[in-house]
């Protein structure tokens, strides 16, 4: 498992086909303010992405979704978790997503 830095963005999914679900990665403080960035090589038809927290590493629930097509920045108030992961539940055209994140100290 990866542990996120704070104020350094990391990839949770590159470049990936299909509907995956990323690694699970560690987030370094419980009271992260998250910024997340979807991306794509080709826009496509439909999206569905959740952006996905944990206590334990094993029971997961949704904080943030994205169906915007043309990828975009979102930002989460602050999350008391320690876990994090993506999940693609629709990729219509079966393009390649990217998924940045950036975790910050939250004030």
């Amino acid at each position: 498992m990866t542990l996120i830095t704070l104020a350094v963005p990391v990839t949770l999914l590159d470049g990936v086909t299909g509907t995956p679900t990323s690694d699970v990665f560690a987030l370094p403080t419980r009271a992260a303010l998250l910024s997340w960035q979807t991306s794509f090589n080709t826009a496509p038809a439909a999206v569905s992405i959740s952006l996905q927290v944990s206590i334990d590493g094993v029971n997961f629930v949704e904080v943030d979704s994205s169906t915007a097509v043309a990828g975009e920045v979102k930002v989460v108030s602050p999350v008391s978790a320690l876990f994090i992961k993506v999940v693609v539940a629709t990729n219509t055209g079966d393009k390649e997503i990217t998924v940045v994140l950036l975790a910050k100290a939250s004030a």
